[in-house]
């Protein structure tokens, strides 16, 4: 380059560039929260599924022995 200052089309091109890379690296962290969201939410699901099951067998275990 002989010491000359760069172009100011390449200058916006490499600050795109660095822009884009800046901006995808957040993407990824963003994605990566959603998923332990989501992952955290399906947990709590399966946790209170499994209580009403256990919940709805015990009523059920009353009824049948409330039956002569």
């Amino acid at each position: 380059m002989n010491g000359m200052p760069l172009a100011p089309s390449v200058l916006a091109l490499r600050l795109c560039w660095f822009l884009h890379r800046e901006a995808g690296e957040e993407r990824g962290s963003v994605a990566t929260e959603y998923g332990l969201l989501l992952a955290l939410i399906a947990l709590a699901i399966v946790a209170a599924a499994a209580l009403f099951g256990v919940a709805v067998a015990h009523l059920f275990d009353q009824g049948r022995s409330a039956i002569p």
